[in-house]
């Protein structure tokens, strides 16, 4: 008899303990997604941020751009292409830093300057808007030059140190 009550006990506090790591497990993962909320909330750049590419419908260059934090509030981007038609060839690149949208976050306005090089000279200074649709594509529009140009994502946003989607 004392055997099967002990046992009894053993097993009410199992459960009991099951019950409490079943609790604690359930509040851990709605604080951290509490906190990753908030986090979105503080710095909603994070969802540009990664590796994006395209390929030029005039004349089939890859383009790959990198959007990075550049400061408080701030995103830096970096634009590399195969083949840059405004450089007639010439290597190239395009640097430049932004804002998202006050009026909506989901839009990225970077004020922009592609440099061609042998010799190195700034051939362009200009604005380009980014769309963000969906957790995975960028529409690129730069006013006289081109609209809706899509990049797609090819790495993982960082949030908090691990990939997350929207």
């Amino acid at each position: 008899m004392i055997r099967k009550n002990g046992d009894r006990r053993t097993q009410g506090r199992e459960a009991m303990f099951r019950q409490l790591m079943l609790v604690s497990m359930i509040c851990a993962v709605v604080t951290s997604g509490s906190f990753a909320a908030q986090a979105d909330k503080a710095d909603p750049g994070r969802r540009f941020w990664g590796l994006w590419e395209a390929v030029d419908s005039l004349d089939g260059s890859t383009e790959q751009i990198s959007i990075s934090g550049g400061g408080p509030r701030s995103l830096s981007l970096l634009w590399r292409e195969s083949y840059w038609s405004i450089c007639d060839g010439r290597r190239g690149i395009l640097r430049g830093a932004g804002q998202i949208d006050p009026d909506n976050r989901r839009v990225l306005v970077i004020e922009m300057a592609i440099t061609c090089f042998d010799p190195e000279e700034i051939v362009l200074e200009d604005a380009i808007r980014f769309e963000l649709v969906g957790a995975n594509m960028l529409l690129a529009t730069s006013p006289g030059a081109f609209k809706d140009l899509p990049f797609f994502r090819v790495s993982g946003r960082v949030h908090r140190g691990r990939n997350d989607e929207d």
